[in-house]
């Protein structure tokens, strides 16, 4: 293989995930020897952009072969050296690069066929800047890549499990109000993690606002979807975490929330060490929790007791779909936004709760032949999946 085909391959990788650290390595270092080859990666990893030009250009396999040829620009020598072999920067001749790219392109087609179809598949890693920040602004494009990105300055780093990472930076300087926002999209979810050690796992269709200056004696953040928290302990600092009217406040706790927008109930179950659920800033009730303790709110009520199973709550953050006894809404709220399907409802459905046991990677099949074991019927139809009662 060619310098040019490996850098294509590469580049190929980076944009569909697979990159090892080393191939990580040599590709950034390819990238910083020029800035020609920097603007020709920029060009190859605009995905949207790539998508929109292979959809008008599949009407003529010719046609793709002369725009690869015509859009590959010759890369001149500026004194760097390969990082591949000692030898002189790279000259990429769209000719030597032509089969790698089509390979590109058909993948990047496949992927965007998917998406077309309405074929169905589960989530994976991904985030975006929110939209009161920078409208429509990706900050995430592959949580692969390990070096600095983002209009925020998030970089990534990898677990020795390999799971990824989004390290958020302190922000100096900045006042005790400033903050950004990330959300997870619909399919998308992200473990972010903050300069004092806190951890966030948002799942599907989530939004975090956080602190730009952490190293203040209180840090305040906004919540709304499903996140699994862990707070190190510092008795120096209180953590303030705003769902809607409602405020936790902890030094010192893992567990979990659930605060879907549309849903009126939010739910606060303790893994570890203790929070303080405060109902509203009006009234100023507060309720203690402890480990081990679970509690449900909505205005018209309220439900506290023990928590009935550790995996219910943090089970997602480590690949798997787990619930135990759980009411079928309350699952497919879960499913709907890991999916991004739409679900409906027919029939009676109060008198069941169901359980699930799988990996997060499994199908949408997989999860309806997992419940009709339990005798509950669903049909899917595009992108809806319809569940019908007894």
């Amino acid at each position: 293989m060619s310098q040019a085909e490996r850098i294509g391959a590469l580049i190929f990788k980076y944009n569909w995930g697979g990159l090892s650290a080393k191939e990580q390595e040599v590709l950034d270092a390819w990238r910083l020897a020029s800035e020609a080859n920097e603007k020709l990666f920029l060009q190859e990893t605009n995905l949207p952009e790539v998508l929109k030009e292979v959809e008008t250009c599949l009407a003529a396999r010719e046609k793709i072969w002369q725009k690869l040829v015509g859009d590959m620009p010759e890369l001149k020598e500026d004194g760097g050296h390969s990082i591949l072999n000692g030898q002189p920067v790279l000259r990429f001749h769209g000719w030597r690069v032509a089969a790698t790219i089509a390979v590109f392109f058909v993948f990047a087609l496949n992927s965007y066929n998917n998406w077309k179809s309405g074929r169905i598949e589960p989530g994976s890693y991904e985030a975006f800047a929110g939209p009161s920040e920078v409208t429509g602004s990706k900050f995430i494009d592959d949580i692969i890549r390990g070096f600095k990105t983002g209009i925020y300055g998030i970089h990534f780093v990898r677990k020795p499990n390999g799971d990824r990472i989004a390290m958020a930076p302190n922000i100096p300087g900045s006042s005790a109000l400033a903050s950004k926002e990330l959300y997870t999209p619909r399919g998308g979810m992200m473990q972010f993690s903050m300069p004092t050690g806190a951890q966030f796992w948002l799942d599907a269709a989530s939004t975090i606002r956080y602190p730009e200056n952490f190293y203040v004696s209180e840090e305040i953040f906004e919540i709304s979807g499903k996140a699994f928290i862990e707070i190190p302990r510092d008795t120096t600092k209180t953590y303030r975490i705003a769902i809607r009217a409602s405020v936790i406040k902890t030094s010192d706790a893992r567990f979990g929330l659930t605060a879907r927008p549309g849903d009126p109930v939010i739910d606060v179950a303790v893994l570890e060490g203790s929070v303080d659920f405060q109902i509203d800033t009006v009234s100023d009730t507060s309720i203690h929790l402890e480990a081990g303790q679970e509690f449900m709110y909505r205005k018209e009520f309220s439900l506290s007791g023990p928590l009935a199973d550790t995996l219910v709550i943090s089970g997602w953050t480590n690949g798997r779909i787990y619930y135990h006894s759980a009411d079928i809404a309350w699952i497919m709220q879960d499913l709907a936004a890991w999916y991004d399907i739409d679900v409906s409802y027919w029939g009676n459905l109060t008198k069941r709760n169901y359980s699930l046991d799988l990996s997060r990677q499994a199908s949408i099949e997989e999860i309806i032949e997992a419940f009709k074991a339990q005798g509950l019927n669903m049909h899917l139809l595009g992108r809806r999946l319809s569940v019908y009662g007894h």
